[in-house]
């Protein structure tokens, strides 16, 4: 869990940096609007020519891939902490406050029995917990290398190619109903 979820952060740390605008675009901007102040004040012409950009806004499959990322990092930390939780249950169960076996063991017996109820089921759905983290990690990475090689102009389409693909137990569609979605 704690290699994935660094390897998550590694993606998500490096696809914020295509969340905001490049610094050189704005310096540009600005000095554009200093040489156009400077060049009215002589009373040469407010205007140089230059196009400027109103707003920035970043790419849908950066958005998208963004957005799945983080929900997996989230899901992923949530399913460790589950499971230091459980292993932290385990700890407090082992320990028995008496010292003498024949006393012990009954008493361990009995924690057991009472922490089985919350803890077996529990441990047996880890392994289930930690398919939603890989599948959103899947999706994005789908997502960014589909949307950076094929012109898909249409997001929810992208997103439905990414969630079939990576989705294994997902219903397929027939064939005769999918070129009617394209």
């Amino acid at each position: 869990v704690a290699l994935f979820s660094a390897v998550v952060s590694t993606f998500v740390v490096q696809s914020l940096s295509k969340l905001d605008q490049d610094p050189s675009i704005k310096t540009n901007e600005l000095l554009t609007d200093l040489i156009e102040t400077l060049l009215a004040a002589q009373g040469k012409g407010p205007y140089l020519g230059v196009n400027k950009d109103a707003t920035f806004t970043p790419p849908a499959s950066v958005i998208r891939a963004n957005f799945c990322w983080s929900l997996s990092l989230i899901s992923c930390i949530s399913v460790a902490c589950v499971a230091v939780t459980a292993r932290g249950i385990v700890e407090r169960v082992s320990r028995s406050k008496y010292t003498q076996a024949y006393q012990r063991v009954p008493d361990l017996a009995a924690r057991w029995k009472r922490a089985g109820i919350l803890l077996g089921p529990t441990v047996d759905a880890l392994p289930a917990l930690l398919a939603p983290p890989v599948i959103l990690f899947l999706v994005g990475l789908f997502d960014t290398l589909v949307s950076a090689s094929l012109p898909i102009s249409s997001p929810s389409m992208l997103t439905f190619i990414a969630a079939v693909a990576c989705c294994p137990k997902a219903p397929r569609i027939p064939p005769p109903i999918l070129p009617t979605l394209l």
